[in-house]
């Protein structure tokens, strides 16, 4: 308790160091924005030290920031944990992301807050899905304390609705709203060619098996059911075969149950579920 109280006078000096040297406001700046949350949150000025508790919100940032390393503090585990090849390929384009301090080598660990809060950061980016654990909690209250913005950002529970209001999101708060605006609009004009595409097909519905990130937590089969890739899977077109089976938004199906049910094809996606989610 008395090392962690250290640091946060540490801390709080490295931010009153920061706010001299800041010198005039940011033009825009302080700026109000809603997160995917709901949650109304205050920026003082452009972050600069973003913790990342998913490595694949990287790839949003790569889309709104020429080189977004300069701008990161740390992340909760490396992205190769889940995409070691589109991590090999950012760290040959931005080498000092391989330098970039990790608070654990497993994926989703716990996020330790005195390990979090001694890498200064000033904006913490959270999965949407973790709204629930999060807020009120005593990482919040630390944050909320200390004057640390967080928001909440989804890829991956509904990517095809959730990832613009995203990338709108981070471009407000990271100064790059044109940007965000043109993948958006990028993204829109792939999404209405795939439509046209798919409005020439037949009608009947090709049955999809969703394996998410197959041999990362368990071979076979973690799956999406309602959320996820069974959007995608559903605006492309097809049957989800899952999708019925319970409530909730995954499920893991026995190999058993899989080889019953004979779908036309198995969705597997590059890397990870939500990496291809992030890049939809």
């Amino acid at each position: 308790m008395r090392r962690l109280a250290i640091n946060l006078l540490c801390w709080m000096s490295l931010l009153s160091t920061a706010a001299c040297l800041a010198g005039e406001p940011v033009e825009g700046f302080p700026k109000q924005v809603t997160d995917l949350a709901g949650r109304q949150v205050t920026l003082s000025a452009p972050p600069t030290r973003l913790f990342l508790t998913q490595p694949r919100q990287l790839y949003a940032l790569a889309s709104l920031l020429d080189d977004p390393t300069p701008h990161l503090a740390g992340w909760a585990y490396p992205l190769a944990v889940f995409d070691p090849a589109m991590a090999q390929r950012f760290i040959t384009q931005w080498p000092a992301l391989a330098q970039l301090p990790t608070l654990s080598s497993a994926p989703t660990p716990q996020l330790d807050s005195e390990a979090l809060l001694n890498l200064a950061p000033d904006l913490v980016l959270f999965d949407l899905s973790r709204a629930g654990s999060v807020e009120g909690s005593p990482l919040a209250r630390l944050l909320d304390e200390l004057g640390i913005a967080y928001l909440f950002i989804d890829f991956n529970r509904h990517p095809l609705e959730n990832t613009p209001k995203s990338l709108a999101l981070l471009g407000e708060a990271l100064d790059a709203t044109p940007r965000a605006h043109h993948v958006i609009a990028l993204i829109e004009q792939h999404l209405a060619r795939i439509d046209r595409r798919l409005a020439e097909r037949p009608a009947d519905a090709p049955t999809v098996l969703i394996n998410v990130a197959p041999g990362v937590k368990v071979d076979c089969c973690r799956t999406n059911l309602r959320n996820g890739l069974a959007d995608l899977v559903a605006r492309a077109g097809g049957d989800n075969v899952a999708g019925a089976l319970a409530p909730g938004a995954s499920a893991t199906l026995s190999n058993e149950w899989c080889l019953a049910t004979r779908p036309r094809s198995l969705s597997i996606p590059r890397g990870s579920g939500q990496q291809a989610m992030a890049s939809a």
